[in-house]
């Protein structure tokens, strides 16, 4: 029978973790163990009870310091959409427990600049799987705040995007071939014209009405 692991050996894992994969003492980034990092770190926010305890010990600190990490992007498409999953999945948790993190003025560019890449490349490099389980976290994450700054008019194109993507009936196609059920297609549909129109309402608020299927040309 296996050996069931202690509580608080699971609780010293996101701190170890944390030590294990910090930056060098001279304040230098490893881009290969950046990856391995944010590879790791996506597996282990997909549960709950992983999430709670990595808001406990800097996670979200170290990944939001990762989004101006030009290399974290450039090496792997994928890594910026599971760079953004895991700060979507961390930051609401850190809030309720008050962890402080530190956000800088200068961050909001590359943060805005992840989030338009996430929404162009994800649909097209990361599985199936992933990108449905993530899109709940990439809507919510889109919306809210982290940083200071406007959210670029861009951003709202590149969800649009992704939203005409969605409704295609050859890529329904694929996403059901693939194992997506059609009920978890329609509520993804749902869940990203919902963030559109929210987005609309933002960024060009005369035009709030219309921002139906119809302005889509759906």
């Amino acid at each position: 029978m296996p050996e069931v692991i202690s509580a608080e050996l699971l609780d010293k894992l996101p701190a170890t973790l944390f030590t294990a994969m910090h930056p060098d003492h001279d304040g230098r980034l490893n881009a290969s163990q950046d990856l391995k990092y944010i590879h790791i770190i996506f597996a282990m926010t997909k549960n709950d009870e992983w999430c709670q305890r990595l808001a406990d010990n800097y996670h979200l600190q170290r990944c939001i310091s990762l989004v101006t990490v030009d290399g974290v992007q450039m090496y792997d498409r994928d890594v910026g959409f599971y760079l953004t999953v895991i700060i979507g999945r961390l930051y609401p948790i850190s809030r309720k427990k008050n962890v402080a993190f530190d956000s800088l003025p200068t961050q909001s560019h590359s943060w805005w600049t992840l989030i338009k890449n996430t929404w162009m490349y994800a649909p097209h490099s990361v599985g199936n799987d992933e990108y449905f389980d993530g899109i709940p976290t990439l809507v919510t994450v889109t919306k809210c705040r982290i940083f200071s700054g406007g959210r670029p008019a861009d951003v709202t194109k590149k969800v649009e995007e992704a939203l005409r993507d969605l409704r295609k009936p050859d890529r329904q196609a694929i996403f059901t071939k693939n194992g997506i059920t059609q009920a978890r297609i329609n509520d993804a549909i749902d869940s990203v014209q919902d963030l559109w129109i929210y987005l609309g309402g933002v960024v060009e608020q005369p035009k709030t009405s219309q921002m139906n299927d119809g302005a889509l040309g759906l």
